[in-house]
């Protein structure tokens, strides 16, 4: 599940969630629209607020084998 699946199905901002693992706003959209990626001071709070459902792998966008 990426950042903005996650956000979605919780029903929060992305100001809410920057509060949550203590970013900016700015820093939570761009995370959001893959255009930085966090460091991994963000990815590991990231993990711990999401319980293990946004993963550090999930910021990359990767091509399956069912996605060519």
């Amino acid at each position: 599940m990426n950042l903005r699946q996650y956000i979605s199905i919780k029903k929060m901002t992305a100001s809410a969630f920057a509060d949550l693992v203590g970013a900016n706003k700015g820093l939570v959209s761009k995370w959001i629209n893959n255009t930085v990626r966090p460091t991994e001071r963000y990815y590991i709070k990231i993990n711990t607020i999401t319980k293990g459902k946004v993963m550090p792998n999930d910021f990359y966008n990767f091509k399956g084998i069912d996605d060519e």
